[in-house]
């Protein structure tokens, strides 16, 4: 079986692609942690972003909802892509419907 070569113009011009938004500070990845047995209840949140070396990281419940929501939408502004794992599948589902004002949850 022959690997796909990854040394072709498409997969050469995405990697530039990712580099040059990495360089420009386009990338926000997000991680969420939830309790499945409390309905999926939101209980951390921790973010990075390429172009500086903070982190997010916050505990969140419904009473601190509103501070999270501030918060990560500031260390957040500016991010073009988002990437993370099992994003679209888990974490934004769980972000649209606890956190409707998380501004970065469209990306």
């Amino acid at each position: 079986m022959a690997a796909f070569p990854l040394d072709t113009p498409v997969v050469d011009s995405l990697h530039a692609r990712a580099r040059r938004i990495a360089a420009e500070g386009g990338l926000v990845s997000i991680d969420v942690e939830a309790h499945p047995e409390k309905g999926d209840r939101i209980f951390a949140i921790g973010a990075v972003r390429s172009d500086i070396e903070d982190t997010f990281d916050s505990a969140c419940s419904p009473a601190k909802a509103h501070s999270v929501v501030a918060a990560l939408n500031s260390f957040a502004r500016e991010g073009r892509v988002l990437p993370g794992h099992n994003l679209r599948r888990h974490d934004l589902p769980l972000l649209r419907k606890q956190l409707p004002q998380l501004e970065c949850r469209e990306v």
